[in-house]
């Protein structure tokens, strides 16, 4: 019987790969990125077009970001959508979030 606990040198803390949308509900972030970008003026979803454009995805785990899609069909994310969201949200939409929400 193979039992992968008894591996030297294992530890399934460190040697398992973790997706963020694994540890932390998509709920909140789906709702949080809705009413955020609905709050925002015509010029402001310009700026979050223009910086999720300009965000470098090489760190990200990504193949790019599709800002006017995203802003297009915002109501219609899914799961990888809002990995991106979740990701570049310090980057790019942490400057259009008031201190309540910034504690959230």
């Amino acid at each position: 019987m193979f039992c992968l606990p008894g591996l030297a040198g294992f530890d399934g803390c460190l040697d398992t790969p973790v997706e963020i949308l694994h540890v932390f509900l998509l709920g909140p972030v789906k709702y949080l990125t809705r009413d955020l970008l609905r709050k925002l003026t015509p010029a402001q979803l310009a700026t979050v077009v223009a910086s999720w454009e300009a965000c470098d995805v090489n760190a990200l785990n990504i193949s790019s970001i599709k800002a006017q899609y995203m802003m297009r069909h915002v109501k219609s994310l899914i799961g990888k959508d809002f990995k991106i969201v979740l990701q570049s949200a310090p980057f790019v939409l942490y400057q259009f979030m008031s201190n309540a929400e910034r504690s959230t």
